[in-house]
């Protein structure tokens, strides 16, 4: 019975999820700037000093178009920053879809009404780019997927830095 017992302690359970079923913010958006596969995502755990653990994502080519292809990983922090700063140097002339253009439109105004409060009016709101350093820190990943989306313009990945095709 004891042997039983410890034989059952030993087991350990299942904690792997199903292939396929997490979310990642940017997979399949993004394309290869080497070999034009798309890009896919990768969760890595690091434990810390005090005994928890750090989640990491990168984001690398699935290489299905090249197998030698030379691109390496991004990590995640990396590429939103990259992301933001695109953004914030483009608002005027990006192309975005109506439904991100009334996301922004409403956040700009959220943000005004704020600053407004604090007597804080004579701040120039840029609506794109508020909301996109909002949604890429604060937001789900289902918001960033549609803040990503809502972008016409196309972007590849290319020695780790983000690029418009």
């Amino acid at each position: 019975a004891l042997f039983d017992q410890i034989q059952q302690a030993k087991v350990i359970p299942n904690t792997k999820t199903a292939w396929g079923t997490k979310q990642f913010a940017f997979k399949d958006i993004f394309k290869c700037g080497s070999c034009g596969a798309n890009i896919t995502a990768e969760e890595k755990f690091k434990p810390t000093k005090d005994g928890g653990l750090n989640r990491h994502v990168y984001y690398h080519c699935t290489k299905q178009v090249d197998r030698s292809c030379p691109e390496r990983s991004i990590n995640e922090k990396d590429l939103v920053i990259q992301l933001i700063d695109f953004i914030k140097q483009n608002e005027t002339s990006i192309k975005i879809s109506t439904d991100l253009k009334r996301k922004a439109e409403r956040h700009k105004s959220v943000v005004e009404n704020a600053l407004s409060l604090h007597s804080m009016t004579n701040i120039d709101v840029k609506p794109l780019s508020e909301y996109t350093t909002y949604i890429l820190n604060y937001g789900s990943y289902s918001e960033q997927i549609a803040l990503v989306e809502g972008i016409d313009s196309q972007f590849v990945i290319r020695n780790r830095r983000l690029e418009k095709i």
